[in-house]
């Protein structure tokens, strides 16, 4: 019977009366002392413990012991406690072999010697004590005290699993999860995890939790593994607090709700856990489930970065880059993103990349800035195979490589990215790396427009416009033109000026031409100054006026046009008419 249910009033004269009828019995005075103990008469224990223990009963040494350390009716003295604490571990006590190899563990009056707590581990999971049949296991798994053995591991989680042992149950799962052990079976894993959790082990609700969400080992179940993420969560397991308010941030389960989710992740946070830090700092600096607050995103992300934290590392340095929630500093940016590209996050590869290669909080590096986006690249990062293309293009940092670059530009398209697809039409259009194709060229360059490039926009629209690739299509082009003219392109504008003037695929419209030439030159593009003073010098869509003619020669001929420099030098009293010639589209450039 456990120690709590005795019942002092009736144990007390019942044992009394069997230790008068059988004197010297050490078991009957043993179960006398555990009567005493339990109405707390820790005096009368000890004398009936003392005559049990000199009758050879095991139990009594250790329930002695426990005196001992105590202080309980007697001077407290750890190491006349641990003479009898080994006494009963030697006697066959499964409860003294465990607690001897506890202290082993942590040193308490005794030496650390995790070899000997190994040894005593093993002792009392053969004899029976199913708390030490889990600590066994895990000093197998873990190689503590003596080799790493993972079949014996598995071998004793199973069997303090199977006893019950919350603990062991999780653990079993995980090797079973992991293939360790044994072969992998994560239906298994599930069923052990569940077990833990219906036994009220709140690492087993949390783990059961991700199999759930997950589908791992059965199906998908939102709703049940936000159920035990809440459990384990409130029971103050850190990482659930942080599941739990994932579940919440995201609507997985059940409802959004981002003040609880925002509560839940400072919880966790609170705890210690780094996830939760994380996730907690962009909270703050978006406003989601609170207010605005950069400062304390910025400390959160900070002390999830000093945990370890691999995206905290990089998003701190994005702080710190961008003055967000403290002063700007360019060095500690380079720092973090630096950090965080060692510990593996591609985001912090690609932006140490660009600091690298800008010379952005340090020296200049192209040879190294090359290097991180190309570990990001193979790390399968889309951003990192995108920039590699770009810097095996351009022989930025080492050699150029054209076919390398479109390499990785197909590899960056395919995943989605749209620099990448706008770059890879146009080597497909110039034949660049490989050999022409204005189909495929085309099709990606359709593609990185939709997907909202601008430069991809306007190369399609002259694509569509003349028909490379495929059918013409004025319309199509024209449509793009205007969509890449209304997010600032210089060279769409220029080009709906053209269609404009030379009535292709449109109607003529010399005043909707000089429209748009102007809009393009006074974006910069030193082709639309030439043919808007074309315009002005002739009065072709509206009034002539040759002083604005020359002003725009004049900017064409200081951005590079050599037929502006030329006009410029004809133009003069008496004015002479300059024949119009509209040119081609033009086309996107990469970037």
């Amino acid at each position: 019977m456990a120690a709590e249910k005795i019942d002092p009033k009736t144990a007390i004269p019942a044992c009394e009366a069997a230790a008068k009828a059988v004197p010297g019995d050490g078991r009957i005075a043993f179960q006398l002392g555990r009567a005493y103990a339990a109405k707390d008469d820790y005096e009368l224990a000890r004398a009936q413990y003392e005559k049990a223990d000199a009758a050879g009963h095991a139990l009594a040494a250790y329930s002695l012991a426990s005196l001992y350390f105590g202080g309980l009716g007697v001077a407290a003295d750890a190491q006349r406690g641990l003479a009898l604490l080994a006494r009963a571990a030697n006697g066959g006590s499964a409860i003294a072999m465990n607690n001897l190899a506890q202290m082993y563990v942590s040193g308490s009056v005794v030496s650390k010697d995790l070899s000997m707590a190994r040894l005593w581990f093993r002792k009392a999971a053969e004899a029976g004590d199913v708390a030490a049949m889990n600590d066994f296991g895990l000093m197998s798994y873990m190689g503590s005290g003596g080799p790493k053995d993972l079949d014996e591991a598995a071998r004793w989680f199973s069997s303090a699993a199977g006893a019950g042992n919350a603990i062991a149950m999780n653990n079993i799962a995980s090797m079973q999860m992991k293939g360790l052990g044994g072969s992998q079976d994560l239906v298994e894993a599930r069923r052990w995890y569940q077990k833990s959790a219906e036994a009220g082990n709140a690492i087993g609700m949390d783990n059961v939790g991700l199999m759930l969400l997950n589908g791992a080992g059965g199906p998908k179940n939102p709703v049940e593994a936000r159920n035990w993420f809440q459990q384990a969560a409130e029971a103050d397991h850190a990482n659930a607090m942080n599941n739990f308010g994932m579940t919440l941030q995201n609507g997985i389960g059940g409802p959004r709700d981002l003040a609880a989710a925002r509560g839940w992740y400072q919880k966790s946070a609170g705890a210690g856990n780094a996830n939760a830090m994380n996730n907690l700092g962009t909270m703050l600096l978006n406003g989601t489930g609170g207010p605005k607050d950069p400062a304390e995103a910025h400390r959160w992300y900070k002390e999830a970065a000093e945990a370890g934290h691999a995206s905290a590392m990089n998003n701190i340095g994005m702080m710190l880059q961008n003055g967000l929630g403290g002063p700007k500093d360019l060095v500690e940016a380079r720092r973090w993103f630096q950090g965080a590209a060692e510990a593996g996050n591609t985001n912090g590869m690609n932006n140490l990349g660009l600091m690298l290669l800008n010379g952005s909080g340090g020296p200049e590096d192209r040879v190294d800035a090359r290097r991180w986006y190309q570990k990001a690249a193979e790390a399968g990062d889309v951003k990192g195979m995108s920039n590699t293309g770009v810097m095996w293009l351009n022989g930025t940092g080492g050699a150029k490589d054209p076919v390398e670059a479109r390499r990785w530009f197909q590899q960056a398209a395919e995943a989605g990215d749209v620099t990448a697809m706008n770059n890879l039409g146009a080597m497909l259009r110039d034949g660049l790396g490989g050999s022409t194709d204005f189909v495929e060229a085309r099709r990606w360059l359709l593609k990185a427009a939709e997907a909202g490039s601008e430069l991809a926009m306007n190369t399609a629209g002259a694509m569509l416009l003349t028909g490379a690739g495929g059918p013409k299509d004025s319309e199509g082009a024209q449509r793009w033109f205007q969509k890449a003219a209304e997010t600032g392109s210089s060279q769409a504008m220029y080009n709906l000026g053209l269609m404009s003037e030379s009535g292709t695929g449109v109607s003529q419209d010399p005043a909707e031409a000089r429209r748009w030439y102007l809009k393009s030159a006074e974006a910069g593009d030193a082709l639309a100054m030439y043919r808007l003073g074309l315009m002005l010098q002739n009065g072709s869509g509206g009034p002539q006026d040759l002083a604005e003619a020359r002003r725009w020669y004049e900017k064409a001929a200081m951005g590079g046009n050599e037929q502006a420099r030329e006009n410029l030098a004809d133009l003069g009293p008496p004015q002479r008419q300059s024949e119009s010639h509209p040119g081609a589209p033009v086309p996107g450039s990469q970037r």
